[in-house]
């Protein structure tokens, strides 16, 4: 094909003067005769009356130059005088307790050793404690029949796709 002219002397057709796509802009597939402007009639906008612009202004003005109203009750002393967000330092530390001193001091000349926590449970506690695995093989379980199910819903979906496309 030489410059879209076959052999038998015919040559392609010509391309269509619009794309016949409703979405591409021209919905019937007529004929195209060319851009259109569009005829938009824009409107100005009223202006508001200045008169009552300047009321309004002033009415902001005066509001925003009256102090603000103070709560009674809610800052007094020493605090009144704290910027806010600012707290006070936290209370020293007391004295120890003399009544533990005491109980501590007298726990020592008997010869007695202060209580102390329990020690940590020895491996044959701990191995009985593992003995109760009721859960763990309900877990198991559970996990098991999760898969088999998987694996049938897998093989119907499989078997379901090869009847259509196969």
């Amino acid at each position: 094909m030489a410059d879209g002219v076959a052999p038998d002397g015919t040559g392609e057709p010509d391309p269509f003067p619009v794309l016949s796509d409703p979405l591409s802009g021209l919905v019937t597939g007529a004929e195209y005769t060319g851009e259109v402007a569009p005829r938009v009639v824009v409107r100005k906008p009223d202006m508001p009356d200045a008169s009552e612009i300047r009321k309004a202004v002033e009415q902001v003005f005066a509001e925003e130059s009256k102090p603000p109203k103070s709560r009674k009750g809610s800052r007094s002393g020493k605090a009144a005088n704290r910027p806010p967000g600012i707290l006070p330092p936290p209370p020293r530390r007391a004295w120890p307790n003399p009544a533990g001193m005491i109980r501590n001091v007298q726990l020592h000349t008997r010869g007695l050793k202060p209580i102390r926590p329990a020690p940590p449970p020895t491996a044959e506690q701990l191995q009985a404690a593992r003995g109760n695995s009721l859960g763990v093989g309900a877990v198991i379980v559970l996990i098991t029949l999760m898969l088999v199910i998987l694996f049938y819903v897998i093989k119907s979906l499989m078997q379901t796709l090869s009847h259509l496309f196969g």
